[in-house]
């Protein structure tokens, strides 16, 4: 059992043999005389849902060791390979060859950054892929911050959902390496999050719509958690729904983006629409009280909250034209929308990452927030504005 936690587990192992015998010893498998010997390792919890931990995980584990006996291993391993090959043989890549393929990746990686071996990458792409793949199949959790494989009980950060860059990272290569079948548990954690962020947004803001901070976890929670100078970040939501945009770009699926995105998306706009408040300074619509992860406390007009929000807004407008609805809604977000506030040319030439110049040149961390609107986003692009995407280098 988790540690003051609700959730118990149990493992099993299970032994069949070709000819010899098997016998329970001290509580050890004991193996003798035989031709061959195959052991099954499952593994359950009581966990249903973020609602539910009613489930019988003695009765989990017996029912898929059931299923496993009386397989030749051999078959058990083709039918492995063939389930996975219907997610990775779905996209192939190739740079060329490299005078570098046979030596060993430990000694391949050391050598990568002093010789030219674009073969390399290739090999590195896929095996992002391979650990998605691993991490994310459909009807299962999403991968989270350390993975699912990793061998802690209390793994750094709580291996949570830390969703101001990292859990979005996870799947920033699903749809163009053809892995768009990964996003299912994505979608339904974000489906899960809207749930509870309503009563969120309510309890905490007095708005309308989902809010999502900085992590969540297991349980779907949406709240502030540690600190305020990183807990109090309310774009999470925003951020995720550009996920449920891009499934659509991507894929056309227009039952999708009716049933499933647009109704999450126009939920996560909904509470911005009753969050930002105009700045007495400048009358731009603002975020606030918000943060720029990772950098700095608590302040009035982060960047990365104005690109994530503007880009929402012109998603959902975009998203309501293809379906035919939500008319009056759309209009309101074309009002707002030009007036949040625009991202700013600092005088050091960079995209300010604030709504007042404050950026510190001698500032190395290694999270830049602002530069959410060039990438994941597209609130900056050459074609837009050279000059901004100048600034954003800047930067």
């Amino acid at each position: 059992q988790v540690k003051d936690g609700a959730l118990k587990g149990e493992a099993t192992l299970t032994a069949e043999v070709k000819k010899g015998t098997i016998k329970i010893i001290n509580n050890k498998i004991v193996i003798t005389g035989a031709d061959e010997a195959t052991l099954f390792l499952t593994a359950a919890t009581n966990f249903v849902n973020a609602n539910d931990v009613s489930g019988n995980p003695k009765l989990k584990n017996s029912s898929a060791v059931h299923g496993l006996l009386g397989t030749p291993y051999e078959d058990l391993k083709a039918s492995h390979i063939k389930e996975y090959q219907t997610y990775y043989n779905t996209f192939s890549v190739n740079f060329g060859q490299s005078e570098n393929e046979n030596l060993p990746t430990d000694q391949r990686l050391e050598k990568f950054g002093t010789s030219k071996d674009a073969a390399f990458t290739a090999l590195y792409m896929q095996y992002g892929r391979y650990l998605l793949i691993s991490s994310s199949r459909p009807g299962t959790q999403p991968a989270n911050l350390q993975g699912i494989w990793n061998n802690l009980l209390s793994p750094p950060w709580g291996s949570k959902y830390t969703t101001n860059i990292n859990f979005e990272m996870n799947y920033w290569p699903t749809e163009i390496l053809n892995l768009s079948a990964l996003n299912e548990p994505l979608f339904k954690k974000i489906k899960g999050l809207s749930v509870s962020g309503k009563e969120t947004a309510k309890e905490y803001y007095n708005a309308k719509g989902w809010v999502l901070h900085h992590n969540t976890d297991l349980w779907n929670g949406t709240a502030p958690i540690n600190a305020s100078n990183h807990g109090i970040w309310v774009s999470g939501g925003g951020w995720l729904s550009q996920h449920l945009w891009e499934h659509y770009l991507f894929n056309n699926d227009k039952k999708f983006l009716q049933t499933e995105g647009y109704p999450l998306m126009k939920e996560a706009a909904l509470f911005f629409e009753d969050f930002l408040i105009k700045d007495p300074k400048t009358g731009w619509l603002i975020s606030t009280p918000s943060n720029s992860p990772e950098n700095g406390g608590l302040v009035a007009g982060p960047t990365m909250d104005h690109q994530i929000i503007r880009t929402l807004f012109r998603n959902c407008i975009e998203a309501s034209k293809i379906l035919g609805i939500d008319e009056a809604f759309r209009k309101s977000l074309e009002e707002k929308v030009v007036q949040i506030a625009p991202n700013q040319i600092g005088k050091y030439g960079q995209l300010q990452e604030w709504l007042e110049d404050k950026d510190d040149t001698t500032n190395k961390h290694r999270h830049v927030s602002h530069l959410w609107g060039v990438y994941p986003g597209n609130d900056i692009n050459w074609d837009a504005d050279k000059k901004m995407m100048n600034a954003a280098k800047q930067s």
